[in-house]
């Protein structure tokens, strides 16, 4: 996962966080923003996991390191959009979030409960044709809502005409 650490960032206790973030063996946990909050919550980190700070390396380096994408915050917080899991999606990482993510990112994403995280992580690396699907999935789901073409078409909707290929 890759954000800020801020406690409304990370999920509230321990066990929804070793819920999202495995310690088994097998599990490689990466974070890129610090873990500070999750230090605090659980007492210590799991070996299994690698931190960076915030700027430690970028976000593109880092989000291409990735197997999945796993990204929970406190449950009471509200994201404002979601510019991290976006990214993620993007650089070709399938995500798994909660479902309030789901109007945002429709099929671009896998929604899971605490409980179904780490099937749904197991299920997308035992099979590269559902793992293939779901990257190209989320391309094709982010390019429709967020690419060129769907600001034009919402600038248009509020009246703002474009002057791309006008002559």
């Amino acid at each position: 996962r890759h954000s800020r650490d801020y406690s409304t960032k990370w999920p509230e206790n321990a066990e929804l966080l070793s819920a999202f973030y495995p310690e088994d063996d097998g599990y490689e946990i990466h974070v890129l923003g610090g873990a500070r909050t999750a230090t605090e919550i659980r007492g210590a980190l799991p070996l299994n996991w690698v931190v960076y700070p915030f700027y430690g390396l970028p976000t593109r380096d880092f989000l291409h390191g990735l197997d999945v994408y796993v990204y929970y915050t406190n449950t009471a917080y509200v994201e404002a959009f979601g510019r991290a899991p976006l990214e993620a999606m993007a650089a070709g990482v399938p995500t798994i979030l909660p479902s309030c993510f789901r109007d945002l990112f429709g099929e671009a994403a896998i929604y899971a409960e605490p409980d179904d995280v780490r099937r749904e992580i197991d299920a997308l690396m035992a099979n590269p044709e559902r793992y293939r699907t779901q990257v190209e999935r989320a391309w094709e789901v982010l390019e429709d809502r967020f690419g060129h073409d769907a600001h034009l078409r919402r600038l248009a909707a509020l009246g703002v005409r474009s002057k791309v290929g006008a002559h």
